[in-house]
């Protein structure tokens, strides 16, 4: 079975009556010679002759020892004309800026089919593209599993110099050669087994952002779709180490069903959590600062390890206690807060007042719905039983990222980075936007402090030793 028809078949266990929005891909190829069949699958989608754009970025892409650029651009021209879209925007690492994507949408003016071929912001570029010129196919060749985002149906772009997840458009065909995936460099790939950690963690933030009412589109389908990407997951991982492509291949599977959940759940909410926000703000400070941004899924799988530990502190301090609802202090007071924390990125304003149009909203949702907040927090033992089934414990997530090879501290991210960039951004993390998740919780509550941030990495460290005797 492949990874869409698994996941159409966990979709209809999970969803039954089929009140989630259905998924629009309509096939994904994925194995170890996928590559030489780019061109027999566009020519079952796309009329012979037509004009096809083909978005890449200025990277050098080999299959062994052949380039995988120049080998689909020779089976494309049998049957079409093509016309190369090569972005770069001056950065190392491309990025989906709104410029990048009009420079796209431009570029590809009255072509018929996209075909995109690079990592996830290549992606994320060919969908937006295709939408902007209303494009009726867009074929997505991915080259490495870092991310999940190949299979939904939002693009992660920069605005204002934040990265906000914008709808898009499904692509209607993926394709995943792994053995191209295999050898891209073994960073990428652990990089996509630390973003699937995501999947232990930002339930609960999805959960009781819902509980509280500012998430309004959540159901438990997504949720149970989530348990078939874990099935096997402490076998196949291992494999990851050496590059094995029975491995790789789990993986791809695996981000392809995530993507999936996250396109059917009609929200970004069920996998991006505290975990995805610690990854984005890490992303914004090295942005603004001309410096190079690290793999997104690798700091997500870090930051899947601070959210389970600061979950866990959640649990421990509410369990035992009387939780009040708590009246905010004037907004001044926070819009100073946000924009402060990131004046140090900001020459104009604008990214600050980008951050506190959207984290003014939980501000003002908080103020206002005092009696359903009270009722939550005046039941939270028995809300927290079922937070905590979604919650996979820190110590299992540093001895799985650890088994797989995944990095696990900052030290092992590329670039590293350091305790005082990590407390900027764990600590920053909710301020960026309107989502509600743990760490507002213990914002709005008073608690969350700097003796609880510092006590978050204290943990992470005690439980990475752990899993390092263990390993």
């Amino acid at each position: 079975m492949g990874a869409l028809e698994r996941a159409q078949a966990l979709l209809a266990s999970a969803d039954p009556d089929k009140t989630l929005p259905q998924c629009k891909i309509r096939a994904i190829e994925i194995g170890a010679d996928a590559l030489s069949q780019v061109g027999q699958i566009a020519s079952e989608y796309i009329p012979s002759g037509s004009l096809i754009g083909f978005i890449v970025d200025k990277s050098e892409i080999f299959r062994a020892s052949r380039s995988a650029k120049d080998d689909v651009l020779a089976q494309l021209a049998a049957n079409f004309s093509v016309r190369k879209i090569v972005l770069d925007d001056g950065y190392q690492e491309l990025h989906a800026s709104e410029d990048v994507i009009n420079q796209a949408i431009g570029e590809a003016a009255g072509v018929s089919a996209i075909i995109s071929l690079g990592g996830g912001t290549i992606t994320d570029i060919g969908k937006m593209t295709s939408l902007g010129i209303d494009c009726p196919i867009h074929i997505a060749i991915q080259t490495a599993a870092s991310v999940d985002g190949y299979t939904d149906d939002v693009s992660v772009i920069l605005k204002s110099g934040v990265k906000r997840t914008v709808p898009s458009r499904w692509p209607d065909i993926v394709i995943a050669d792994t053995t191209l995936i295999a050898q891209a460099p073994r960073l990428m790939n652990t990089a996509g087994f630390g973003e699937i950690y995501s999947m232990f963690t930002a339930p609960a933030d999805w959960r009781l952002a819902a509980l509280f009412g500012f998430e309004k589109n959540f159901h438990w389908g997504p949720i149970e779709l989530l348990h078939g990407v874990g099935e096997g997951i402490d076998e196949w991982s291992i494999g990851l180490k050496d590059a094995e492509v029975a491995s790789i291949e789990k993986l791809v599977e695996a981000l392809a069903v995530r993507g999936i959940t996250t396109g059917v759940a009609g929200t970004t909410a069920c996998l991006s959590g505290i975990e995805h926000l610690f990854s984005h703000m890490l992303d914004m400070h090295q942005g603004a600062n001309g410096k190079t941004i690290g793999q997104h899924g690798s700091q997500v799988g870090v930051g899947s390890l601070a959210a389970s530990v600061l979950w866990e502190i959640i649990f421990e301090n509410f369990d035992d206690g009387e939780i009040r609802y708590r009246d905010l202090p004037e907004d001044q007071e926070y819009e100073n807060k946000v924009k402060s924390h990131f004046s140090s990125l900001d020459n104009d304003g604008r990214l600050g007042q980008e951050c506190w149009n959207d984290y003014s909203k939980k501000v003002a949702y908080w103020r206002s719905h005092e009696n359903e907040i009270s009722a939550v927090l005046q039941n939270w033992s028995e809300h927290s039983a079922e937070l905590k089934r979604l919650i996979l414990s820190s110590d299992q997530i540093a001895r799985n990222l650890t088994a797989a090879g995944s990095p696990v501290t900052l030290a092992a991210l590329e670039p590293a980075i350091s305790g005082e960039l990590a407390s900027w951004a764990l600590g920053g993390a909710h301020l960026m936007r309107n989502r509600f998740v743990g760490i507002d919780l213990l914002e709005f509550l008073g608690l969350w402090t700097p003796e609880t941030l510092a006590e978050v990495f204290t943990r992470m460290r005690k439980v990475v030793e752990k899993a390092e005797v263990h390993a």
